[in-house]
């Protein structure tokens, strides 16, 4: 086996004996690999509000049992023996030797900031050590990835691996739906490393020590926060907000959008009658690049008398949809 080679030495938290609830207890300590793009809003999944709440308050019972999350990890020594392959097949057969790595490791110089590493390995194509991140995912994400295209979560995820190792390069071999996989190779980027330092630096002082939660951004995740933190009123208590304070603003802009909100709903409706008055009795309608479906749907009789209905829906695709595809 090779020896694994860095240009400084990160410091190593020894996980290989901790049980899933201490690995996230350890978590807690500084902010992952898997939290900055959150913190920057870049995480469709995950907000800045509870990446704050995983930091201070702990990891909510949903997180604690993250089947998806767990079926991930079960499948990194698979994606491991397949990235093996790969590299051997586009590096005329040099054969590679992945190496687990049972540590979180942290910044000698920045101590919140953190990641762990799938695997590591001897890259003969640059002469020095590389990391793998295996990614699994579902179909639905399929068009997040693809030639040069990663979702930006997993990229910043990848420059902070960089960022605490020292390393160059960060191989994202990924599993697509258990029918596709591929292999997507980041390179260190010294700008975004500059900015993940400073923006972990400032989301950790200023909210996670300082213990003041960032804005909800509107996100399912925050909203899931919220209704966490505040799950109980205060029978009889009464909260009376500045007659000119932001609120007030806030209130007054959710009423104008609420307004356009009703009006844009029967727009839409008016066009959806339109186009129903026009299908009549048939199934499908194609309108450029535009397809319409309008088919009966049962629901079944279990806690209601059983019923059916036209189901209609309209897909709109960037090319031209074809008559005949």
């Amino acid at each position: 086996m090779n020896t694994i080679t860095k240009k400084f030495e990160p410091v190593k938290i020894d996980i290989s004996n901790m049980t899933h609830e201490q690995w996230l207890e350890e978590r807690r300590k500084g902010i992952g690999g898997s939290d900055i793009g959150a913190i920057l809003g870049l995480n469709p999944y995950k907000s800045a509000l509870e990446v704050w709440h995983e930091k201070v308050k702990g990891y909510t019972k949903e997180e604690k049992e993250n089947i998806a999350a767990e079926l991930g990890i079960y499948l990194e020594s698979w994606l491991a023996g397949k990235f093996k392959k790969w590299f051997a097949k586009n590096n005329n057969g040099v054969n590679i030797e992945p190496q687990r790595m049972p540590f979180i490791l942290q910044h000698p110089d920045y101590p919140y900031i953190r990641c762990n590493l799938d695997f590591v390995f001897e890259d003969p194509t640059i002469l020095e050590t590389s990391a793998i991140e295996c990614k699994t995912t579902n179909e639905f994400a399929r068009d997040d990835w693809g030639e040069d295209k990663i979702p930006d979560s997993y990229y910043l995820q990848g420059q902070q691996q960089l960022l605490i190792t020292g390393y160059q390069r960060v191989y994202f071999p990924y599993l697509i739906g258990n029918r596709r996989f591929d292999v997507l190779v980041i390179e260190r980027n010294e700008s975004v490393i500059e900015n993940i330092i400073k923006t972990a630096t400032d989301f950790w002082n200023n909210y996670v020590l300082k213990q003041i939660p960032p804005a909800p951004d509107g996100s399912v995740s925050a909203g899931k926060i919220l209704d966490e933190l505040y799950n109980k009123e205060e029978e009889g208590k009464i909260t009376e907000f500045p007659p000119f304070g932001d609120e007030v603003e806030w209130l007054e802009k959710y009423n104008e959008l609420n307004t356009i909100k009703k009006e844009t709903e029967k727009e839409m409706e008016v066009i959806k009658q339109k186009i129903k008055a026009e299908m009549g009795d048939a199934e499908i309608a194609i309108a450029g690049r535009h397809k319409i479906t309008w088919k009966e749907q049962v629901r079944p009789a279990h806690m209601v008398k059983e019923s059916r209905f036209r189901m209609f829906k309209i897909y709109s695709k960037k090319e031209e949809v074809k008559k005949n595809g």
